[in-house]
Formats: structure tokens, C-alpha cells, sequence
């Protein structure tokens, strides 16, 4: 089990973050680890898909459009957004068409990899994927870290 510290880098994806600003079963857990992480960085990506969750869950009329705004708004001020460079997304092709991740998936792993930090999701499937294929170093399922 990983321990949570304050001083820890960590690669945030779109379903942590869906999470802390929409009502789900995770909400509670995701918006606990976002007032105790200062530190979190993620591939500028993170940002649409934040807006298309928002998107989503106003058409749906689970969540108003001030409320999916206002994730969109704040998500900058929560996370480091770090431009997606070249060699960046190369590598993120690279996972993707060997491991056969999503390309946005293999963007946060790869991002992870590259700063030797983990990747922070609530996202299962993505997590046994990812031992599966030999990145289990890169990946924590929110559900398993500490309190710490």
C-alpha cells in the first residue's frame, strides 16, 4: 500500500478528478486526496476531458451548467496541466499500439513514467491493465493508497 504524503508528485487523470467535482461513488475519496495533494501534475488533455464529462453530465441534467463550468475553470488551479511535447506523445503512441491503452490513457502513463511519479486513478480496469503489461510501478488505484 502507498502511503499519501504532501510532498509527493503525482500524475492525476480525469476520472479523480470527474469524481471530486460531479456527485459519484467516489466523490467522497477523490475530493479527500485533492485537499491533501498539492502536488499534482497532468497532461493538458485533462482539461477537455474534464469538459466533456461536465458536458455529458449537464446533458443529462445530472449536474448544472454552472457546476460543470466551474470544474472546467477550476481543474488549472487544482492540477499542473503539462503541454503534451512531442517525444511525450510519441511515447504515448508508442504504449498505446503495444499495450494497447487508450491514446489518452497511455498520454497520463506515459507523462508518469517520464516524471518516475504515479499515476492516480479510479479507474480499475486501467490498473489491472497496466501489472498486466508490466507498468504496476506507474499506477495506484485511488482505493488502495493510505490515509497517510
Amino acid at each position: 500500500m502507498t502511503t499519501v504524503t504532501a510532498d509527493r508528485l503525482w500524475v492525476a487523470d480525469a476520472s479523480l478528478l470527474g469524481a471530486a467535482f460531479f456527485e459519484e461513488a467516489e466523490t467522497a475519496p477523490a475530493r479527500s486526496f485533492l485537499a491533501r495533494e498539492a502536488r499534482l501534475i497532468a497532461p493538458t488533455l485533462l482539461l477537455l476531458e474534464i469538459a466533456s464529462i461536465a458536458a455529458k453530465k449537464v446533458c443529462k441534467d445530472q449536474t448544472s451548467a454552472e457546476v460543470g463550468a466551474r470544474a472546467v475553470s477550476e481543474t488549472p488551479r487544482l492540477v499542473t496541466l503539462i503541454d503534451l511535447s512531442a517525444p511525450l506523445a510519441l511515447e504515448a503512441f508508442r504504449l498505446a499500439q503495444a499495450h494497447r491503452y487508450s491514446i489518452y490513457d497511455a498520454a497520463y502513463l506515459a507523462l508518469a513514467m517520464e516524471r518516475q511519479v504515479p499515476l492516480v486513478t479510479l479507474d480499475a480496469k486501467l490498473v489491472a491493465h497496466a501489472q498486466a503489461n508490466g507498468h504496476a510501478l506507474h499506477m495506484r488505484l485511488l482505493s488502495a493508497l493510505g490515509d497517510g
